[in-house]
């Protein structure tokens, strides 16, 4: 866990450095016709980010996931472990981090506290890094 942790933290150093020296508008060097995403290419990615005015990559971004439903996002349950539902922001759709429209988390549960109320024991595995959260789109 602790390599894991470390890890994480080199990947993450290297981020703010390339998106502080705005290195990340380079093309890239690997890969197979790699190209930049469109506007609304991926309509059910979704940014999950910090509510501050001016949104920072680095600082704001917590992570990605899914839009499963209209109303229900798939992700990571680490992600969340010290946000609070009014503290978070949700970009679903788009490239742009600054200019679109943010909706907000309206509730999430993770996978353990889903199995803590509805089963009697617990099952096989003994970390389920799952989280279910509800788009709350009247805010």
């Amino acid at each position: 866990m602790r390599f894991r942790n470390s890890i994480h933290s080199i990947q993450y150093a290297m981020f703010c450095y390339i998106v502080y020296n705005n290195i990340a508008n380079v093309q890239a060097l690997m890969g197979h016709k790699i190209r930049e995403a469109k506007e609304n290419e991926f309509p059910f990615i979704v940014a999950i980010i910090r509510r501050n005015r001016d949104v920072m990559p680095c600082r704001d971004i917590i992570c990605t996931a899914s839009l499963i439903s209209n109303k229900d996002i798939l992700t990571a349950e680490h992600c969340m472990h010290d946000e609070v539902a009014n503290g978070v922001g949700l970009i679903i759709g788009s490239i742009d981090l600054n200019s679109v429209k943010k909706y907000y988390a309206a509730w999430w549960i993770s996978y353990d506290q889903w199995e803590e109320v509805n089963l009697a024991s617990k099952l096989i595995f003994a970390e389920n890094d799952i989280l279910l959260l509800r788009v709350n789109y009247h805010q």
